[in-house]
């Protein structure tokens, strides 16, 4: 079958080809976190994708009852002018790009099984499928960030290092001489894909494993998410969710605070109290997903629309 948007999903240098031949294999969905967003990203399928460009004006008329600027006028700006590395900015920029691809894709006849978000990636996972309603998602994203800049006020540092946990766990130990709680195991992406939260701790960790010729990187984020730094403003950021009433998802979903197929009640306002405060299991997720039939994984690169990745695809 030949597919005209099948270089989309394959990287492919060809126009045309054959998009899945497989039809027994189970396709899913992979949303981002914050960070993975650029300047320009969505910019050419917001002129060209009429269907694209009408999602994101969506996202924009319900996010406008919190935000005095536009999310399409957003995504449309030259390089020079972006704010997207702002997280008050790149979070509902993320969310409307990722969705508008999802949107897009089924359109396009390309529909998941199930859907898998990591981090702030699994608040449009929910809506995708069906588990939320786009106004309660945006809601939970301007949370999101209005939770976040409380954070960031405190300072913060992540950084992600290339150990297996149970190493990266006895060198915190080693670098707090015990007093472990001053960093966190924000995310636990792969067998040596730790993510790590904190303050001052963090750079002091991050440099001491660099001497060591260990992979580690400093992150450009400013707060210290999914961390007790969070703690004082849970109560805060639940009410101001009150109101948030999810439904069954259509699909299924794997949620990265549990490691597994989401419980029947996920997605109320309780879940995502405990979604930023503990760590993102990801690659746990992704074992589970695996596990149930999700066994080769594709990445989406968006050719001439998107040069970068901001949505995986598994099949």
């Amino acid at each position: 079958m030949k597919n005209p948007h099948s270089s989309f999903i394959t990287n492919s240098p060809d126009r045309c080809g054959v998009a899945m031949t497989d039809t027994n294999r189970k396709l899913a969905f992979v949303f981002t976190g914050l960070g993975a967003q650029w300047k320009g990203m969505g910019a050419q399928l917001v002129e060209q994708e009429p269907l694209f460009r009408r999602t994101i004006q969506e996202c924009d008329r319900i996010f406008s009852q919190y935000a005095d600027w536009s999310l399409l006028e957003e995504l449309k700006k030259k390089p020079a002018q972006s704010r997207i590395y702002l997280s008050e900015i790149g979070h509902p920029c993320s969310f409307a790009v990722q969705l508008g691809l999802a949107v897009l894709l089924q359109d396009w006849g390309i529909v998941p099984d199930s859907v898998v978000g990591h981090s702030g990636g699994e608040v449009v996972t929910a809506h995708v499928a069906g588990a939320l309603s786009l106004e309660d998602s945006l809601k939970i994203v301007h949370n999101h960030c209005v939770t976040m800049s409380k954070v960031a006020r405190k300072g913060g540092k992540m950084a992600f290092v290339a150990l297996p946990l149970s190493q990266v766990e006895r060198e915190i130990e080693r670098a707090t001489k015990g007093h472990s709680e001053k960093i966190s195991i924000a995310a636990i992406n792969g067998p040596k894909s730790i993510v790590l939260s904190g303050r001052e701790e963090v750079d002091e960790l991050a440099n001491a494993l660099q001497k060591k010729e260990v992979f580690c990187r400093l992150l450009k984020m400013d707060l210290a998410f999914h961390s007790p730094q969070v703690e004082p403003h849970l109560p805060g950021f639940r009410q101001a969710l009150e109101g948030v009433s999810p439904i069954p998802p259509r699909i299924r979903v794997y949620s990265t605070l549990r490691g597994a197929e989401a419980e029947k009640n996920d997605f109320d306002p309780d879940y995502w109290i405990e979604h930023i405060r503990n760590p993102v299991k990801f690659g746990q997720a992704v074992r589970a997903m695996i596990h149930d039939g999700h066994r080769r994984m594709k990445r989406a690169r968006f050719s001439k629309h998107w040069q970068r990745s901001t949505m995986s695809v598994v099949q």
